[in-house]
């Protein structure tokens, strides 16, 4: 497949592998492309740290994919002209100068699958590709009922094996371009890059008065966000409010919603919209970009509303 966004990286951990290679559901396997997100932790990290350090960029190696590791991996692939996603996959892997083949000293293949209980960046490219197929989640990278249940509804309008598991099939499917709905493609297609972008952020700090990934604010986030899309709005909640894109009562994924009387009074906040109640926006100090539920009273009740775009 050529998507290789989904690997689960078992190979970090071989005595799970060898859990997973023995369940005779999975007996297959594909050659495995190493990458390395938020989170991660390993040898391999550490070769993706030295090679930062050795570009001139002042982190810890410490083995540990932190947010000091995410920033400068985003500042070294805007620097590279690559995609800015904060992840170290094969292509800026490669423009490190580094193999990825320290991740682990056990097979160089894996089981690619997603499944119930699974969390995680990859989950949420799941939960994104199944909204962007018309099929309804919420993009919060927990491999729950409701994922599980929206990928047996996917796999049987493909005529995929219905097991409620995003394994290479599914995966492979998802990673196609969605049919039907031409004259909304533009549109789905700006959505989409919205919510890749502001979940490609997650776990970036928070910072008043900041607009970019080494801190944001709630506004400067999503500014940060839209301005990647080629949207761009006004600086503050109510500017864009006021000035910027279409008002609707019924917010699809990757819209702005927004809220009053937050940490002041009047529009005062906005998050991008994940659909499913949930949305991600830059929250305080002590949670930086994060996803949340809009459905919690401090949300619910100061809610006033969402812009298209």
């Amino acid at each position: 497949m050529s998507d290789k966004r989904y690997v689960r990286k078992y190979v970090v951990a071989p005595v799970v592998a060898t859990t997973i290679l023995l369940t005779p559901v999975f007996a297959g396997s594909v050659s495995a492309t190493t990458y390395y997100s938020y989170g991660d932790k390993g040898p391999g990290v550490t070769e993706v740290q030295e090679a930062l350090v050795d570009y001139g960029y002042r982190i810890s190696i410490d083995g540990s994919y932190g947010l000091n590791t995410r920033s400068s991996v985003i500042s070294f692939q805007t620097a590279e002209g690559l995609q800015v996603d904060g992840f170290a996959g094969p292509n800026t892997l490669a423009a490190l100068k580094v193999s990825g083949s320290s991740s682990s000293n056990s097979s160089s293949s894996s089981i690619v699958y997603y499944s119930y209980g699974d969390t995680g960046s990859g989950v949420r490219q799941v939960q994104s590709d199944l909204n962007r197929h018309g099929f309804s989640t919420s993009v919060d990278g927990s491999f729950g009922p409701s994922t599980r249940s929206t990928v047996k509804s996917f796999q049987r309008a493909k005529g995929l094996s219905i097991d409620g598991m995003a394994g290479p099939n599914t995966l492979e499917a998802l990673s196609k371009k969605a049919s039907g709905n031409s004259g909304n493609s533009g549109s789905q297609a700006s959505a989409d890059g919205v919510i890749s972008t502001a979940n490609s952020l997650i776990g970036s700090p928070y910072v008043f008065g900041g607009t970019t990934p080494s801190g944001f604010d709630s506004s400067g986030f999503v500014n940060y966000v839209l301005k990647k899309n080629g949207i761009n709005v006004s600086r503050t909640h109510a500017g864009i409010w006021a000035n910027n894109g279409v008002r609707t009562s019924s917010p699809k994924p990757g819209d702005l919603v927004f809220f009053k009387n937050t940490y002041k009074n009047g529009i005062s906040h906005s998050g991008i919209y994940l659909g499913n109640g949930k949305m991600v926006h830059a929250g305080t100090p002590s949670t930086g970009v994060e996803i949340t539920n809009m459905n919690y009273n401090y949300w619910s009740s100061r809610y006033i509303g969402a812009k298209t775009f």
